[in-house]
């Protein structure tokens, strides 16, 4: 199954069809401009700006939203954000997994009761504290999300100091990352492993 991956984006786009007419409007006024005296300021245009991912809440509603116990949240909660529709669970080895040992896991964390999962060592603010060094304070993000007619869920790295590893791979931060069944997640140079699993598995 081919892995999706986006790029985090907290602003809503405009329709094609604005799009269009702001396009228009900006080639007659930029015909007319150039007849007057450049010491005139460019007049606004109407096309909203395209804006680079950013985890600063915008406007009194994140601010509203995006605060816990007089904590700043750094994470935008993205329009399709949706519950769970399955039983999914972290499953925490506090070393390697050993696939050769009948061990089981010295954790079971359920992923079933929330759309995101806010992840780091600030627990007045996280969901699942994670105790280490070398962890931020808000350090990533499992979100679930709906894509075409499936809620799946998705990793992101909060801009973290020591990153994110996805089955061993270091994640760009502020990407969205697909996340499969049986997928090993580490945070930074914890030495905690998470496999990720589902009821049904």
């Amino acid at each position: 199954m081919d892995r999706h991956s986006d790029i985090y984006d907290s602003t809503s786009s405009s329709s094609s069809s604005s799009s269009s007419s702001s396009s228009r409007s900006r080639s007659r006024s930029r015909s007319k401009s150039r007849s007057r005296s450049t010491s005139f300021p460019p007049e606004p245009s109407d096309k909203p700006q395209k804006i680079e991912p950013s985890f600063e809440p915008s406007g009194l509603l994140a601010a509203e939203t995006n605060e816990r116990n007089g904590i700043i949240i750094k994470y935008t909660i993205p329009p399709e954000s949706r519950m769970p529709d399955k039983k999914w669970r972290l499953y925490m080895f506090k070393s390697q997994v050993d696939t050769t040992s009948d061990a089981g896991p010295d954790k079971i964390i359920h992923l079933s009761n929330q759309e995101y999962y806010l992840i780091g060592k600030e627990p007045r603010v996280c969901d699942l504290p994670v105790y280490h060094s070398s962890i931020s304070k808000q350090h990533a993000v499992i979100q679930f999300r709906l894509r075409g007619s499936e809620v799946l869920p998705y990793l992101i790295d909060l801009g973290s100091t020591n990153g994110t590893f996805l089955n061993g791979e270091k994640i760009e931060p502020s990407r969205y990352y697909q996340l499969l069944e049986k997928d090993s997640i580490k945070f930074a140079y914890s030495s905690r492993e998470y496999i990720l699993l589902h009821l049904d598995s």
